[in-house]
């Protein structure tokens, strides 16, 4: 079973309202370290785990509001989020702390409505950075 974005199920294992959950999901099902929406009321609308279970970067949905995220319990500091706008405009980065949420677990999040201003309906690249490293692919979507 997968996700709307083809990630495993395996993966989407815990909620964000307690990430020290992806932990213990993560060594209950033998899969990665894993995030998800499901808490609150978000909902994912792009995801991607390392295959090693290091960290989750992850975009979610909570009514016409958008979150970017980091979990990881292998990176300490700051996380960087980096959004590239379709077209010609430079890219614009935010640093948020990544703070202890329990157990090792580490999760940083970012209002999107707050701190990059829509505007327009175009789609978006977001870029996660931990420790000067680039974290995955990108993930996009695109505001409502």
């Amino acid at each position: 079973m997968t996700s709307a974005n083809g990630v495993p199920a395996t993966r989407v294992v815990a909620t964000l309202l307690g990430a020290s959950l992806c932990v213990v999901g993560a060594l209950l099902l033998g899969g990665p370290l894993a995030a998800t929406a499901a808490a609150q009321g978000e909902r994912a609308v792009d995801t991607y785990c390392s295959q090693t279970g290091d960290y989750c970067t992850e975009i979610t949905r909570k009514g016409r509001r958008y979150f970017l995220k980091l979990v990881t319990f292998a990176h300490r500091g700051k996380a960087r989020f980096c959004v590239n706008p379709k077209g010609p405009k430079p890219r614009r980065c935010k640093r948020r702390r990544l703070r202890n949420d329990g157990d090792g677990v580490y999760l940083a999040r970012i209002n999107w409505n707050r701190n990059y201003p829509s505007k327009g309906k175009k789609r978006r690249r977001v870029t996660t950075f931990a420790g000067g490293s680039k974290l995955g692919p990108a993930l996009v979507f695109k505001p409502a």
